[in-house]
């Protein structure tokens, strides 16, 4: 998809010739030509190489009671990147069911609240194809249907 051209400014950008920008696929480092070198005759082009800085990534939610809507503290929530390279996480929820986590780039995630007494709840989320630093994925809500 392409979008209208934004100047990126210095480092990348400069007053001189600045050609054939390229990303890598994850959009991770990336190379680019400058003639902003002076050399005998002029239009002597460079390579630049530069790395983008990692994106951040948070989620956040709250685990509820299915039917009352009231917060569930000390719920357990797992967070699991489905592809399974790198390990769950285990997050309990306050007292006001609130639960949140930094999250890594280019993954996929699958989140279920539990507590004892409740029927479990899951969700998936995903930082895949995402661009934007600090990006705070949507508030996660799970509920939580209580059983007898």
């Amino acid at each position: 998809m392409y979008t209208i051209p934004k100047n990126l400014c210095s480092p990348i950008n400069s007053s001189k010739d600045d050609a054939y920008f390229i990303l890598d696929r994850l959009q991770t480092k990336g190379y680019f030509a400058s003639d902003r070198e002076d050399c005998l005759g002029g239009n002597c082009y460079d390579i630049y190489e530069f790395e983008n800085e990692p994106i951040l990534f948070d989620i956040s939610g709250t685990v509820e009671d299915y039917d009352t809507g009231e917060p569930i503290a000390s719920a357990l929530v797992t967070v699991k990147d489905v592809e399974g390279e790198d390990e769950p996480l285990f997050l309990i929820t306050d007292e006001k069911g609130f639960y949140s986590s930094p999250l890594k780039e280019n993954k996929q995630y699958f989140l279920k609240a539990q507590k004892k007494g409740y029927q479990a709840s899951s969700a998936s989320a995903t930082t895949k194809g995402l661009t934007r630093k600090r990006l705070i994925l949507h508030t996660q809500k799970l509920y939580l249907k209580y059983y007898s």
